[in-house]
């Protein structure tokens, strides 16, 4: 491959690695918000068991508001699993596409030093031929 192609496959492989990592930070809003809102389902839980305790007609209400509110939290905690597990697949899909883009400076890096060199050996084969016809002319009387 050219120096050009791997050029190109390392500008793919930034892209890639810039888009992994906006999902990562799209996911960890995800579990950030799912978080958020558990808290504030507890807060209200609390409230209203704290107004339900104030009031005994209210406490066998409440009872009903539990057993709902109790589905509402577990309902709450898959959101954040499945959301944390999406954050886990993402972080796991940028660490791979850094190695990958990785790799491929390495490659580029490689083969602008074989370029670099291939021109370096031209010049100096170039040097040995000019030192040469220079060194090889008969001289001549001024």
């Amino acid at each position: 491959m050219s120096l050009r192609a791997f050029r190109a496959l390392l500008s793919l492989a930034k892209a890639e690695t810039e888009t992994r990592a906006r999902v990562l930070a799209d996911a960890e809003r995800a579990v950030a918000a799912a978080k958020a809102h558990i808290e504030t389902h507890d807060a209200g839980v609390q409230r209203e068991r704290a107004a339900a305790q104030a009031d005994g007609d209210s406490l066998m209400a409440y009872g009903a508001f539990f057993k709902r509110a109790q589905a509402q939290r577990q309902t709450l905690a898959l959101r954040l699993g499945a959301a944390e597990t999406y954050a886990d697949f993402a972080r796991n899909a940028v660490t791979a596409a850094m190695v990958e883009q990785k790799k491929l400076e390495n490659v580029v890096e490689q083969a602008e030093d074989r370029e670099e060199e291939k021109r370096e050996a031209a010049v100096r084969a170039q040097l040995d031929e000019a030192a040469t016809l220079r060194y090889a002319r008969p001289s001549q009387p001024r």
